[in-house]
């Protein structure tokens, strides 16, 4: 059960902390701060990452390395989506 968590875990703040992200570059242009808007962005995105990687990891190293493996898998995912419609 521990390691299912740590997948959906994974998943869960890849998509929410790329997606932040995608959502910061597209806000930035027209934003009248956008330093700031950065700045809180990545403040934000990094807390929620960081909260659901400590909730998953329950003590275990193994269940966080799921959790980062499938974070990363996530961020290729994203990319290759991007680049394809970008094309």
């Amino acid at each position: 059960m521990g390691y299912i968590l740590a997948v959906m875990g994974g998943v869960v703040s890849g998509i929410i902390f790329f997606g932040g992200l995608y959502w910061t570059v597209r806000k930035v242009p027209d934003s009248k701060n956008p330093a700031l808007l950065s700045l809180i962005s990545l403040v934000v995105r990094m807390m929620i990452t960081l909260s659901i990687f400590y909730l998953v990891m329950d003590g275990k190293w193994q269940y966080i390395i799921t959790a980062l493996i499938c974070f990363l898998t996530v961020r290729l995912f994203i990319s290759s989506v991007y680049i394809r419609n970008r094309m």
